[in-house]
């Protein structure tokens, strides 16, 4: 694999919360460098000066603690609950200190030069404003505003370039906020989903077990009730007991059909609407899905079969992929369900439900195939009768 398919390879095996904070995120640190250093030489050019190796020295050290402090705010803002939850303020003080000594610095050293003093003076504002955006919250922003102001005041001491470094502080810090506000809606939506299937899983436990309770539950205790009589009876040695043990026995036999009928219609499923529901929840989690062929193109004795492997290979698609498209074909010979979610580096193994699901299939003949190709993982059945190899078709 080389290295373009394995950048396709790790790019797919994000999660969109993942991808939109690359999209999102990463141009930030391109943007906290390039700039301030743009500025800063284009000055430098201008004017040369001979001291120009300590404002340089402090600025290049202004540029890597802010760069620490952004990430470690990203980190927090992004990642709740990560352990590097008070880091990101520790640096943060390191910040204010390294920019204090940046402002001094041109307060000292700039006087008569004022290109080169407000080159660096704008680049301490959009750096120290940029770090700290993930930090800050809304009641915060008067002080960013203010800290902008008494750096102007300290290095110009004019009321306008005041007021410009306020604005351009409080432009930043909301355009942190602007990239951060989309990764924010991503994680929770991710969240609610995860919340809505385990909540879907609860419920279905929840109907079968008052099925179960509702089906079984009077006639276990007319069993219990029935038999202590007749457990009396047979002490005191009265024939009536063999009756009532009788009566028993066709209750239990009764229970037991009703408990068969109650398994066999919540293992039953059918294959159009196994289809139908997987198209609308793939979809709904934003993954691509075509299907080709249906119900009509199985035989009927292997529809039940094929519904159970469309239902428990969708099931992993959501679970355990982050695919963006998926593929479903039906035919004679078999399903087949392809998405192009599995993680780099990761081999093709069964869990529990794709180890169930080929018992399944063995007991009618079928077969259960998986396969992994560069991307793309495939979960394919085949029925009896049908060729070993070949696509489905």
């Amino acid at each position: 694999m080389n290295s373009a398919s394995r950048a396709t390879a790790w790019w797919r095996s994000r999660s969109p919360v993942e991808r939109i904070t690359v999209y999102m995120v990463w141009p930030w640190y391109l943007v906290l460098w390039m700039i301030p250093l743009l500025w800063v030489s284009t000055a430098w050019f201008v004017a040369p000066r001979r001291d120009w190796l300590l404002s340089a020295l402090v600025m290049v050290v202004l540029l890597g603690v802010a760069t620490v402090v952004f990430h470690g705010g990203m980190q927090q803002r992004i990642h709740p609950d990560s352990p590097v939850t008070r880091a990101p303020w520790r640096w943060a003080t390191v910040l204010l200190f390294v920019a204090a000594v940046h402002f001094a610095v041109l307060a000292l050293v700039g006087e008569g030069d004022e290109d080169w003093v407000l080159a660096h003076f704008w680049s301490g504002i959009f750096v120290v404003s940029i770090a700290l955006g993930p930090l800050l919250r809304q009641r915060m922003l008067g002080v960013v505003a203010l800290a902008g102001a008494g750096a102007a005041l300290v290095v110009a001491g004019t009321v306008g370039l005041a007021v410009a470094a306020a604005v351009l502080a409080l432009v930043m810090v909301l355009l942190v906020h602007s990239t951060l506000w989309p990764i924010d809606v991503m994680r929770q939506l991710e969240e609610s989903r995860a919340r809505e299937a385990a909540l879907s899983v609860a419920e279905e436990r929840l109907r079968f077990s008052r099925d179960v309770h509702d089906v079984v539950g009077r006639a276990l205790s007319t069993i219990a009730i029935k038999s202590e009589l007749a457990a009396k009876l047979a002490d005191r040695g009265d024939p009536a007991s063999a009756a009532q043990m009788r009566e028993v026995e066709g209750i239990a036999h009764e229970s037991l059909r009703s408990v068969r009928e109650l398994v066999r219609g919540y293992r039953t499923i059918n294959l159009d609407q196994e289809v139908r529901g997987a198209r609308e929840l793939l979809e709904s989690a934003g993954i691509a899905t075509t299907v080709e062929g249906g119900s009509q193109d199985v035989p009927e004795l292997a529809r039940e079969s094929a519904a159970w492997v469309v239902r428990e290979a969708v099931t992993n698609i959501l679970r355990h992929s982050h695919a963006g498209s998926c593929r479903i074909v039906i035919g004679v010979e078999g399903v087949a369900i392809t998405n192009d979610g599995a993680a780099a580096g990761s081999r093709a193994t069964e869990g529990v439900g794709l180890t169930g699901l080929r018992e399944r299939l063995t007991t009618v003949g079928g077969e259960l195939s998986i396969r992994r190709s560069e991307n793309e993982f495939t979960v394919a059945a085949r029925f009896p009768g049908s060729r070993s190899t070949g696509e489905v078709r």
